[in-house]
């Protein structure tokens, strides 16, 4: 429904505004040929937008070309493939038809609302936290589970992997990082930390987010998902905090385990990835509140980060961190708590959100 707000209703006969409002209250979406309306006219404006800019002279976007063409053309003319005189339009075409697949008709405007990004800034996003994360394979194989599993439990694993590459789409382009010309160095960096967590993530989660992804495999598992895809998508909430571990570990020169091994706590003793999760839930009734809402969570993330970055920094453990600062770090944790069993509302998470951003030093 927010889609088909963002466009003009006189395409294609799509619902007016009245129309929509009346469906929301009543909790009916859009139907199949209003979907696939907004996936098309979503599409070719994205297309657009990144044939007039340099997103497809990119040299690591020559994977879109090259992935375009069957199997059997790949082998038999890489250099005409190389050299095709259409390779922009294949490329735009290319991305484009993926963005919007995977982050949903709306992705590209809501990524412009929340981080004022343009669209070549959010395709190199996309191309980023997707190769980082690996996820031509993990989707690979979700779609391999065709007929296998039942479509509500294959729906599930396409929700996961899309909640990962928005959320870290969003992140990127909050970092500045996501830029056309220097995506294959980004991908390079991130993806080998990423791949460093997946390899340690036994280890290094706490007990209970530990037992949780255990929890969450088994599930997945029973449900007929294999057991290596099911620990891929029970991993995806902590990997995704992977891009965040790398950059601390850069800054404070401490290694990847520690690093994580330090954010996990965090997150463990305050409840940040639950509070976070909750506040999705948080009704907001116009898009100042929605905004509101997502720069509390913007909020929670940078004081998440904030407080691993300063623990790192000291070259302290947990530990060492809480009795330094103890008396104002249990009763920030106090308050966030009794905030967040009081029932979740938006000027409740504005404060949780405050009072969390307020614990770390900041450095001059």
């Amino acid at each position: 429904l927010e889609a088909a707000g963002r466009l003009d209703r006189t395409v294609e006969y799509l619902p007016s505004d009245a129309a929509l409002a009346d469906r929301e209250k009543r909790g009916q979406g859009l139907t199949r040929p209003e979907l696939a309306v907004l996936l098309a006219y979503a599409k070719l404006a994205l297309h657009d937008a990144l044939l007039d800019s340099a997103v497809p002279d990119d040299l690591y976007l020559n994977s879109e070309l090259v992935r375009y063409f069957p199997r059997a053309l790949r082998q038999g003319y890489p250099a005409e493939i190389a050299g095709h005189k259409l390779r922009r339009e294949i490329v735009a075409t290319q991305l484009a038809n993926a963005i919007v697949n995977r982050g949903g008709p709306a992705i590209v405007s809501t990524l412009a609302d929340q981080t004022r990004a343009e669209a070549p800034a959010i395709a190199a996003a996309y191309a980023i936290a997707r190769d980082s994360f690996d996820l031509i394979v993990l989707n690979g194989a979700i779609d391999a589970l065709d007929a296998r599993v039942s479509g509500r439990t294959q729906m599930a694993l396409y929700g996961a992997a899309q909640l990962l590459v928005v959320d870290r789409m969003s992140w990127f382009l909050r970092r500045g990082v996501a830029k056309p010309g220097s995506i294959e160095q980004t991908v390079s960096h991130y993806a080998r930390g990423v791949a460093a967590l997946a390899d340690g993530l036994d280890a290094l989660l706490p007990d209970a987010a530990g037992q949780a992804r255990i929890a969450r495999i088994a599930v997945l598992v029973s449900d007929g998902v294999p057991e290596g895809l099911a620990q891929r998508i029970a991993s995806l909430p902590a990997l995704a905090q992977a891009t965040e571990i790398v950059d601390i570990a850069d800054r404070t020169g401490r290694g990847i385990a520690e690093v994580a091994r330090l954010h996990f706590g965090v997150d463990a003793l305050f409840g940040l990835s639950g509070l976070a999760a909750a506040a999705a839930a948080v009704p907001a009734t116009d898009d100042y509140e929605r905004l509101a809402r997502e720069r509390a969570v913007e909020t929670l993330a940078d004081a998440h980060a904030g407080m691993t970055g300063e623990i790192a920094a000291a070259g302290e453990t947990l530990d060492g961190w809480l009795a330094r600062r103890g008396a104002e770090a249990e009763r920030t944790r106090t308050t966030v708590q009794a905030i967040a069993m009081s029932g979740l509302s938006l000027p409740k998470l504005m404060v949780a959100a405050g009072m969390l951003a307020d614990l770390p030093v900041k450095t001059p």
